[in-house]
């Protein structure tokens, strides 16, 4: 463990890759609800390094043992798992961490707090939202008529980065100009080169995209999913999520997990069809 800080019975740190074991122990107590966070353990390890998807965690240890975990990405996107009286000590730690958190997506309890820290950072949430937090096992599954799906290629770079900016503009209604779009082509490169994003075309228009965000040895994080607005309504992002399902089953994973705005109705009902089933709710917050 490294920088240790006493704050009252609890101690603080930043966790590295000798304290995984214990790290994965904590999120293995609830293994659907940590499936962003292990997939990151799994994917990069758990000391702070560069890569696009990782950052740091942050540990609040009581009697030896830890009891709390925020996670802060490079993205500046925040995550948190624990009671409240062992993750508060945290956020003042992460306050004095080199990237501010502007997004967070976790748990409804730790929101108030959340919000306290971003308003004593000078930021105040412009987005403040109840997300349904949903999995898919292959016994829930929807097996529909199915969707021609493939793998982005490298000379789709272009298509697959403007849908992942209209869904961003969508969902967070972030203006176009204010979208890093060299960070998205970035994460979108080095996902088309690992085969990460899967999508269907019709002649040259991008028509459904979905996303492997993260995956652990057991599950995967979906993200990225879109359907062009001139076709929606038409069953594509049921089809299309039911039938990429069914591709990353047979690689090993037995889940998949998402998190949508709870009240994007449209979405809910083509998870829904495909066969996921609501878990928990999350609380999504963005600042200015």
């Amino acid at each position: 463990m490294t920088s240790v800080t006493p704050a009252g019975d609890i101690r603080v740190s930043i966790l590295v890759d000798e304290d995984k074991a214990v790290l994965l122990e904590l999120l293995e107590q609830n293994k659907l609800e940590t499936v962003y966070l292990r997939s990151l353990v799994h994917e990069f390890g758990v000391s702070p390094n560069d890569a696009l998807g990782h950052g740091r965690f942050y540990g609040s240890w009581r009697n030896r043992k830890l009891q709390a975990v925020v996670f802060v990405g490079n993205a500046r996107n925040m995550t948190t798992l624990g009671h409240r009286n062992d993750f508060v000590p945290l956020l003042t730690r992460v306050s004095q961490g080199p990237y501010r958190p502007r997004l967070f997506v976790g748990p409804e309890e730790h929101a108030p707090d959340v919000r306290r820290l971003m308003f004593e950072e000078g930021m105040g949430p412009r987005l403040d939202r109840q997300q349904t937090y949903c999995i898919l096992t292959r016994d829930t599954l929807t097996r529909s008529e199915p969707l021609e799906l493939r793998q982005a290629t490298p000379s789709e770079l272009d298509r697959v980065v403007e849908s992942h900016a209209a869904m961003i503009e969508e969902d967070l209604t972030i203006p176009y100009a204010h979208l890093d779009l060299g960070r998205l082509r970035r994460l979108a490169k080095k996902r088309i080169q690992e085969g990460k994003i899967w999508i269907h075309t019709q002649g040259d228009e991008l028509v459904f995209k979905t996303e492997e965000i993260a995956r652990s040895a057991d599950a995967v994080l979906v993200g990225g999913v879109f359907t062009a607005s001139k076709f929606r309504g038409q069953g594509y992002a049921g089809r299309g999520m039911a039938s990429w399902a069914e591709h990353i089953f047979e690689s090993g994973v037995s889940t998949l997990a998402l998190h949508v705005n709870s009240k994007n109705t449209p979405a809910m009902g083509a998870y829904q069809r495909a066969g996921f089933r609501n878990l928990s709710t999350l609380r999504l917050i963005l600042t200015y």
